[in-house]
């Protein structure tokens, strides 16, 4: 699941050029580099598609390179849709969890990366509603480390989990 950047799903927001161009706006290499990895025998699920598509609140954070809860929410679907799909991967029943909305606010990563004086003066805070994840003990959700399944993340996979990420 290659993450895509803000850009390739809003390239609007860099350049009037794009306004109105289809999107998403992938690198000219990414279509051979799923092929090589497909050739390989290594699924990808882009979730580009279905970010661009969505509806409603926007698929990234207004100061942030990351996506909104909901563009999470639709990625984990779309991503849940074709694994459903995929023989001998089903949904375990051994774990029931429940959902908890939690608002949060905090300056995007944009403006702390600019290091600018006084850079909060120019970029508001953001407010995102989360879902807290939990099993059917009430402990938070916790990767589980023998899942048939790996997913390797970056930020994108943890930015609502880690409190050093400002959203967690």
């Amino acid at each position: 699941l290659p993450a895509p950047s803000k850009s390739t799903v809003h390239p609007e927001f860099l350049s009037r050029r794009y306004e109105g161009a289809d999107v998403p706006v992938q690198n000219p290499s990414f279509a051979e580099f799923t092929a090589r990895l497909d050739a390989a025998g290594v699924k990808v699920f882009d979730p580009a598609p279905a970010l661009a598509a969505m509806d409603g609140p926007p698929a990234y954070l207004a100061t942030d390179t990351h996506w909104t809860p909901e563009a999470a929410v639709r990625t984990a679907q779309a991503l849940a849709e074709l694994l459903s799909r995929e023989p001998g991967i089903g949904r375990s029943a051994e774990t029931r969890y429940t959902a908890t909305e939690v608002s949060v606010t905090n300056t995007g990563d944009v403006a702390a990366m600019l290091k600018l004086p006084g850079v909060e003066g120019f970029y508001a805070p953001e407010s995102v509603t989360l879902r807290q994840i939990r099993d059917s003990d009430g402990a938070l959700w916790q990767p589980d480390h023998t899942a048939d399944i790996l997913f390797l993340g970056d930020s994108f996979s943890n930015i609502y989990s880690l409190a050093g990420m400002g959203f967690g």
